[in-house]
């Protein structure tokens, strides 16, 4: 009984601190709007030319295919064709590599200055760049690692009663932090991450549900009022989900430090 009563303990403490780091990542939030800035700023350099290089991809695939069909031999019409879709697959490549690098500066700009919210109470955008410029190529590279994992994941999702993918978000739900704030290298985040998610197990859970419940209710506000809002609509559609990923941002670094100090 008293093993079952340490326990009980042990997890209501754990419960109590967990929901004050809630409340205090909403109270830091709502202080320092400013960290919702660069993720924005980022998702409107995504948006922007992405949508130049789909259209100019388009539109150069269709001008080639319109040109092959006028040649005059079928060597020369399957030549065009092949060039055609050579472009489109480079506009294509460099799209998603574009996508890649600014999903890694919007991470490691909104942790950077999640951190720096955490130890100082306020941040700058200094802490983002630095964060950016430091940590990038790491998490660019943990980035590349946790999409071969999350592939894996998902091909055992239907073996699994999507098991797999409820155990990626639970296991890695720490390796940016551990990159940015912690310092470590790609590889030594995601095992550390595993670990610290085992450790910290029920916790890590509760957090990774209420990422999946926020992010889903960021996303419908975004949807609902962006519908609403006719012109400005683009915008608010992003800001919603945005400020949802920045809270979420702010309650795993604040729990991380939590744990580590």
């Amino acid at each position: 009984m008293t093993g079952i009563a340490c326990y009980t303990a042990c997890v209501a403490q754990s419960g109590s601190e967990l929901e004050s780091t809630f409340k205090q990542a909403w109270a830091l939030l709502m202080q320092n709007l400013i960290i919702v800035v660069p993720g924005l700023v980022i998702s409107l350099g995504i948006f922007i030319p992405i949508v130049f290089m789909v259209v100019a991809g388009i539109g150069a695939g269709v001008a080639i295919a319109a040109v092959a069909q006028s040649a005059n031999t079928a060597h020369t019409y399957s030549g065009l064709i092949a060039i055609g879709l050579v472009f489109c697959a480079i506009v294509f490549i460099i799209a998603i590599l574009f996508v890649m690098v600014m999903a890694v500066a919007q991470t490691t700009f909104i942790t950077g200055m999640a951190g720096g919210i955490w130890e100082r109470g306020s941040t700058t955008f200094t802490d983002g760049w630095n964060a950016f410029r430091e940590h990038g190529f790491e998490v660019f590279y943990a980035f590349l690692l946790l999409l071969v994992i999350g592939i894996v994941a998902i091909i055992l999702a239907p073996f699994t009663l999507l098991l797999s993918l409820a155990a990626y978000l639970v296991f890695f739900l720490y390796v940016t932090t551990f990159i940015i704030i912690g310092k470590r290298s790609a590889t030594e985040a995601i095992s550390e991450s595993c670990r610290l998610a085992v450790r910290d197990f029920w916790p890590t859970v509760i957090i990774a549900a209420v990422s999946l419940g926020v992010s889903f209710v960021a996303a419908l506000c975004g949807m609902l009022f962006g519908h609403a809002l006719f012109f400005a609509g683009g915008l608010v559609a992003m800001i919603f989900p945005i400020a949802g990923r920045t809270y979420i941002a702010l309650v795993i670094v604040g729990h991380y430090r939590k744990l580590a100090l």
